[in-house]
């Protein structure tokens, strides 16, 4: 008897779960900003070696920002990522798409990338990158700044 009744609640905690639920939080946990080590390094003005953190902020607007805030203004600007745009989230495929916007439209031949969700917690965003034509970018894992 114990069973079944073990066996009766996990089903019925099972079926009251709405997949539109799920998708919702997991579009909340998104919400915040993302920190990823570059492995790259610098030297700042006191001759210290410091890493290169890029940052990116995902908004419930449905907008990011990729940035390197740790990076001092001086450095030279193709190291220094300043990129905007507008994002979806496709549910079905645990897909990010990440598109170029500007004042939120869509700036012709602009990238498009897309992160496949491999795992998604209160702490950790890992994901594989792919361009456009679906070819394979990256995989990276970010950890969610306090």
């Amino acid at each position: 008897m114990k069973q079944f009744c073990i066996l009766l609640l996990t089903a019925v905690v099972f079926l009251r779960c709405n997949p539109e639920d799920v998708s919702s939080q997991l579009s909340i946990d998104l919400i915040g900003q993302w920190k990823f080590d570059t492995g790259q390094r610098y030297l700042d003005d006191e001759g210290n070696d410091k890493p290169i953190i890029n940052t990116i902020e995902f908004v419930n607007t449905n907008r990011y920002k990729v940035s390197s805030l740790n990076i001092p203004q001086n450095f030279p600007l193709l190291m220094v990522p300043n990129i905007s745009g507008s994002w979806e989230f496709d549910q079905s495929k645990m897909v990010i798409k990440l598109f170029q916007t500007q004042h939120e439209i869509l700036i012709e031949n602009g990238f498009e990338y897309y992160w496949k969700i491999v795992e998604l917690t209160s702490t950790t965003l890992n994901v594989k990158v792919t361009d456009k034509t679906g070819n394979f970018v990256h995989q990276r894992t970010y950890t969610k700044d306090k």
